[in-house]
Order: C-alpha cells, then sequence, then structure tokens
C-alpha cells in the first residue's frame, strides 16, 4: 500500500537533550501493483515518541533521533463495499533534523519505520480471525513552534 497523510503533534522538551511527544497520525492508503480486489483503507495512530537531540538544544541545525509507540486502527473497504478494522500495538524508529528559523518556529523534517501487528478480535461483526504485521516508512516535513 501507500498513500498520504498527516500527523498533529504536541511535546515537550524535558531537558536539552530529550523531548516527550504525543501524535495522532492519519493514513489514506491504497494497493499498489495489480491487485484484483481493492482495498482501500485509513491507519490511524495514536502514538508517544521520546526524541534524543545528542547535540546542544542551541544549535540551530538539531539533528534528533526519534523512538516511540503507538495504538494503532487500520479501516478498510472491500470490492464490496464491506467495512473491517484491525487494530494493536506498533513502534516507531527513526531520525531527523530539525532547523531553527527564529525563536519560536522550526523547520522539521524526519524519516521514520513503522512496525505495527494488527487482528481483528476488537471488532464485533468480524466473520473471521484476521491478523496483520505492517510495515510502514514515512517521510514527513513539518513545522514546530515552540513556547
Amino acid at each position: 500500500h501507500s498513500g498520504k497523510g498527516f500527523a498533529l503533534s504536541a511535546g515537550y522538551r524535558v531537558a536539552p537533550a530529550f523531548a516527550i511527544e504525543g501524535s495522532w497520525q492519519r493514513s489514506w492508503l491504497r494497493p499498489t501493483g495489480d491487485v484484483p480486489i481493492a482495498e482501500n483503507g485509513v491507519l490511524d495512530g495514536l502514538c508517544v515518541d521520546l526524541l534524543f537531540y545528542p547535540l546542544s538544544a542551541s544549535r540551530r541545525i538539531e539533528p534528533f533521533v526519534d523512538l516511540g509507540f503507538g495504538f494503532y486502527r487500520y479501516e478498510r473497504r472491500t470490492w464490496d463495499l464491506l467495512s473491517s478494522e484491525l487494530s494493536g500495538m506498533g513502534f516507531q524508529l527513526g531520525g531527523g533534523v530539525a532547523v531553527n528559523v527564529s525563536g519560536h518556529f522550526c523547520l522539521v523534517v524526519k524519516a521514520l519505520y513503522r512496525g505495527i501487528g494488527m487482528d481483528n478480535t476488537d471488532y464485533e461483526p468480524a466473520l473471521y480471525d484476521e491478523s496483520a504485521w505492517f510495515q510502514q516508512w514515512t517521510g514527513e516535513a513539518g513545522l514546530r513552534v515552540t513556547f
């Protein structure tokens, strides 16, 4: 699957080298390649991340490492217009660069790998048991506002 999405985050810089961040992420996914039965879907995630800044927080350019975990839900619509849902826990690992453009604004670019184990045990109308391991590579760019 491939697609587009966004993330809304809020965080707190605990120390010059560490920050904690909570986020809601949404991706709209479509099958890639020759798939006889199209299953477009939406992947939502509620995540908590720990960001490690190995260089001083007073620098203009700050590389960082991102390690997090979260709860994810994938809902898809199958060829017969029935909806089904998978949910489960996952982790994310990656890194990026924050470029401080002023005292309160920062441009952020990062890349993440997400590994998510999901099943449909929490979905009531499920006709059969289903489980999946999602692997997602993401690239993100954004604007960070600090107070």
